[in-house]
C-alpha cells in the first residue's frame, strides 16, 4: 500500500522503470512523458543501450482504490526478490519516487549518506549552514 504522502501523486496507474542500484523509478504517466522529453534525447545520444534498457523495461501497473500495486515478476527479480512478497522502501525523488528492496537501500545509504557528506551537499544547495 502506498503511504499517505505518495497517494496525492498517484492516481490509477504508474510507470515503473528499472533504475540504478537495483532500484525502480516510479512515474505517473504525465511525469514519465516529461522525463522522456527532458532526458531521452540526451541519453540516446550518449548511450542507446542504456536508453533501450530504461525505456524497454518500463511497464505500466495499476493502482487500486486501496492504493496498492502489484510489482511485476520481472521488476521484482531486478530488485533482487526471489518471492512474490516482501517489503519495499519508497524514496521520494521530486515528482516521482523510487522503489527499493530495504536491504539494498540501507547498503546504498550507508555508502552514500555519510553525515559529513550530507552536510556538505546540503550546504552546496543552500539547505544548511556548515559550522
Amino acid at each position: 500500500m502506498l503511504p499517505a504522502p505518495f497517494r496525492d501523486l498517484v492516481r490509477d496507474e504508474l510507470i515503473l522503470m528499472l533504475w540504478t542500484e537495483n532500484a525502480v523509478k516510479a512515474f505517473t504517466p504525465e511525469t514519465f512523458t516529461v522525463w522522456l522529453q527532458e532526458h531521452g534525447t540526451r541519453i540516446l545520444q550518449s548511450n542507446a543501450l542504456v536508453l533501450r534498457r530504461m525505456i524497454g523495461s518500463s511497464t505500466r501497473v495499476s493502482v487500486d482504490d486501496a492504493h496498492r500495486l502489484v510489482i511485476p515478476p520481472m521488476v521484482r527479480s531486478f530488485m533482487g526478490y526471489t518471492t512474490s512478497t516482501g517489503a519495499v522502501f519508497l524514496v521520494g525523488t521530486g515528482d516521482c519516487f523510487e522503489l527499493w528492496r530495504p536491504e539494498n537501500f540501507l547498503a546504498y545509504a550507508g555508502q552514500h549518506f555519510r553525515d559529513s557528506q550530507v552536510r556538505e551537499e546540503a550546504h552546496d544547495i543552500g539547505e544548511a549552514r556548515m559550522p
